[in-house]
């Protein structure tokens, strides 16, 4: 899972939220120098990754990348996630994107100075560029992911990347919502998820 639907899965804690969008960029067992629900957020972020990981969902999706992203096949599903969280978002939530984002750039920005340095320099591209609502077009994808490869080691295929997409858009989506149906049910269980 990719940063939005980090975010969407972590509920209604501002603290929770905050520590599950950085939860990447906290290396390491011992992050107890953060307030509690950091910590948490922290925490969820892990088990919602090694959920992800493990799913043989995901490994299906993973298949339709690996061609032109090898090893990095995980990372573009999960942003093609979040391009599908945006394409189905009124499936689950009633508030508009763009007004959730507002709020959760609010949470963001107040909790910022707990931020590790690497989200610190991320945060003024996340919330001026919006990168969230750039998921919902092929366009705005296409950007994203050829930032990543300007940026990271992901490989530079972005154009490959949207025709595997447009080429099983049903079966993207279908993988999708039935993972993510699954990724919410295993959160209630834990009542981490938003009600």
């Amino acid at each position: 899972m990719n940063y939005l639907a980090h975010i969407y899965l972590s509920g209604n804690d501002e603290q929770v939220i905050v520590g599950n969008f950085i939860g990447d960029a906290v290396k390491g067992r011992d992050f107890t120098h953060f307030p509690q629900g950091i910590q948490n957020g922290i925490t969820l972020h892990r088990k919602i990754d090694h959920f992800t990981d493990t799913h043989t969902l995901i490994k299906e999706a993973n298949l339709l990348f690996a061609p032109y992203y090898a090893k990095y096949a995980g990372v573009v599903t999960d942003i093609v996630f979040d391009h599908l969280l945006v394409k189905h978002w009124s499936s689950f939530q009633s508030e508009p994107l763009p007004l959730f984002l507002d709020h959760i750039n609010m949470i963001l920005l107040k909790w910022f100075h707990q931020m590790p340095l690497r989200m610190k320099l991320y945060m003024p591209y996340w919330v001026k560029n919006r990168w969230p609502e750039l998921y919902g077009s092929f366009d705005g994808l296409c950007r994203v992911l050829k930032g990543m490869a300007r940026y990271t080691s992901l490989p530079e295929n972005a154009e490959n990347a949207v025709r595997v997409i447009m080429d099983n858009k049903e079966l993207l989506s279908s993988i999708f919502l039935d993972f993510f149906e699954q990724i919410q049910q295993e959160l209630i269980v834990e009542k981490h998820i938003r009600t």
